[in-house]
């Protein structure tokens, strides 16, 4: 009976405004019902565990409260984890694709066939067009380009104009903003739909920005909002509007659509990038942001949750921030790291980095060319520094056509000097030649063993290799 207030909203909503202003009311009914209904009248309280015996970890918190074990929910970390699918924490949807995967060439393509049936007035047409694509939008499996959406929403717009939907051009209006703040309205259609084009805008510039947490924090996984990559390390993103489109890469792509009201929500959540994150995790400042968010997919705004880990309890409300501890730990609590899953990855490519070296230092041509080279090389070396010194004996005073009697006090006579740069000029051209064969041969070597690589004794083929390398990234 409770509820029966809120229906009859609704359906006065519906009757005035349509369902594009439903879609925005009775989130809000929804959640101020929530708070009628005698059931919440009392927030719930959890007690959240990990590895050890539900009901030992509920006494504890109870003593510690001085409460009843009955009144307490215990809620076992790990599990709760494994079971959490994408989701936004708050009012409103977040739906993951499930169907197949899309390219940017297909929005475009769909983009240009709704332009095209615009024009020749099928609105019907364009209108199924742009509804099929915006399903595409969430299974992208490349980032989005915030231009191809906002003309998608953009079109989607004139042609709800053109139908007589205020309400709903407002709102594809509104999306094509928020894809791509600086779209201008096209000359080319009908200026009856500019005001409402305009008037979508400047509300947007007005609303209220939200902050919206993440889980895990980008760095660990590859986030993108509305196409626009976000930084390493960011704990919220401020966002306004309803409509946007989250992407995120771990192991695989992924593209979800969000629909949120602003004020209702925590964050999204991203199990598949979390990665492990123990419950002792909040003895780390630096986890604070994304336990916040993850305790909100545990209980409802203004629940109470106690986290117990290591004999220690700790003590956090749904929905707000920060986490007090009530009982201090009785083990110690081995060190975390800041951010788990990038370490793993560094971990990863020293492995790799360590473990894999080139072949080529043992291919037979490499070791030959380079033998020849260092030797070949010594005695042209040696062979130049004769000819020198004999040539300096037979010409030190050649400007003045006078031989260099000093130096030739080296050698027996002039004949003498004269063989030996002969001998020293040979051996040098023949070192030389050497040389450039060794040369030859260890640049053949490197190349047909830098095809292989060995780890731990195993060969393995550069491709492989390259393979690991790009799965480390």
């Amino acid at each position: 009976m409770l509820e029966a207030p809120f229906v009859v909203a609704a359906l006065i909503e519906w009757s005035h405004c349509g369902e594009q202003m439903v879609k925005r009311v009775v989130p809000w009914l929804y959640a101020v019902g929530l708070l009628l209904v005698p059931g919440r009248a009392f927030p719930n309280s959890f007690v959240v565990f990990e590895g050890e015996d539900p009901g030992l970890a509920v006494a504890r918190v109870a003593v510690a409260l001085a409460r009843s074990p009955d009144a307490l929910n215990g809620v076992d970390w790990s599990t709760h984890l494994d079971a959490l699918n994408p989701s936004l924490v708050g009012v409103g949807s977040f739906n993951e694709c499930s169907g197949d995967a899309a390219d940017m060439a297909s929005l475009q393509n769909a983009a240009s066939e709704a332009e095209g049936a615009l024009n020749f007035m099928e609105y019907e047409k364009a209108l199924s067009v742009i509804q099929e694509a915006r399903v595409l939008v969430g299974c992208l499996a490349v980032p989005i380009e915030p231009e191809v959406i906002a003309r998608l929403l953009f079109l989607e717009g004139v042609v709800h104009m053109e139908q007589g939907d205020k309400m709903a051009a407002w709102g594809s209006f509104q999306g094509a903003h928020i894809a791509d703040p600086e779209l201008v309205w096209d000359e080319n259609f009908p200026p009856d739909s500019r005001p409402v084009f305009s008037a979508a805008k400047s509300e947007l510039t007005a609303s209220a920005v939200e902050a919206l947490r993440l889980a895990p924090i980008p760095g660990d996984v590859r986030v993108w909002i509305d196409g626009q990559a976000l930084e390493a390390g960011a704990q919220t993103v401020d966002i306004k509007g309803r409509q946007h489109w989250v992407q995120w890469r771990d192991a695989d792509f992924h593209s979800a659509e969000l629909l949120m009201e602003p004020g209702l929500q925590v964050g999204i959540v991203l199990p598949s990038a979390l990665g492990e994150l123990p419950l002792h995790a909040v003895t780390s400042p630096a986890h604070h942001s994304v336990l916040t968010t993850l305790m909100a997919s545990i209980g409802a705004p203004g629940d109470e949750l106690f986290l117990t880990t290591f004999g220690g309890v700790w003590s956090h409300v749904v929905g707000q921030p920060g986490f007090e501890q009530i009982v201090a730990p009785t083990e110690e609590i081995p060190p975390l790291e800041e951010n788990r899953t990038s370490e793993k990855v560094q971990e990863d490519l020293k492995l790799v980095t360590k473990n894999v070296t080139p072949r080529a230092w043992r291919n037979p041509l490499f070791l030959a060319g380079t033998g020849i080279a260092l030797a070949a090389g010594t005695v042209a070396r040696l062979g130049w520094t004769q000819a020198d010194e004999a040539w300096t004996a037979l010409d030190s005073d050649a400007e003045r056509g006078e031989p260099g009697v000093s130096r030739l006090s080296d050698y027996e006579d002039y004949e003498q000097a004269w063989n030996d740069l002969k001998d020293a000029s040979l051996q040098y051209r023949l070192g030389g030649a050497a040389t450039i064969v060794g040369v030859a041969l260890a640049g053949t070597g490197l190349f047909i063993g830098s095809g292989e690589s060995v780890d731990a004794g195993v060969w393995a083929s550069a491709d492989e290799l390259g393979a690991r390398l790009t799965w480390t990234r």
